[in-house]
């Protein structure tokens, strides 16, 4: 078991041309994470955001739900373009829940 605790240190991922800085602010295990993201394009911020993950076990299901309050900076994003992200992020939790399964 992974332990999540919140130690307000910034994550950066470099995907060129993309950097994403990430800080999580809020962690309660099993029910939220909490997290400040800024996404800049060749050093260009093109969106700043501030993203909830909230975890609701149902019955034999789990319900998420997920608010990112966004900024579009420099005409570089849009809201349908984080949209599209989010749907690919979640189409690929199942398949890495299940491999996190196995692997324990």
């Amino acid at each position: 078991m992974t332990d999540l605790f919140v130690r307000h240190e910034t994550v950066v991922v470099r995907r060129t041309p993309e950097t994403s800085d990430c800080r999580y602010e809020d962690i309660l295990p099993g029910r939220r994470i909490g997290h400040a993201r800024t996404i800049a394009r060749a050093d260009v911020r093109i969106t700043t955001s501030t993203v909830t993950v909230e975890i609701h076990p149902r019955a034999n299901r789990t319900e998420l739900i997920v608010t990112d309050q966004i900024a579009i900076l420099d005409g570089g994003d849009t809201a349908k373009d984080r949209e599209r992200g989010w749907g690919e992020t979640l189409d690929r939790l199942p398949a890495a829940l299940k491999a996190s399964n196995a692997g324990s």
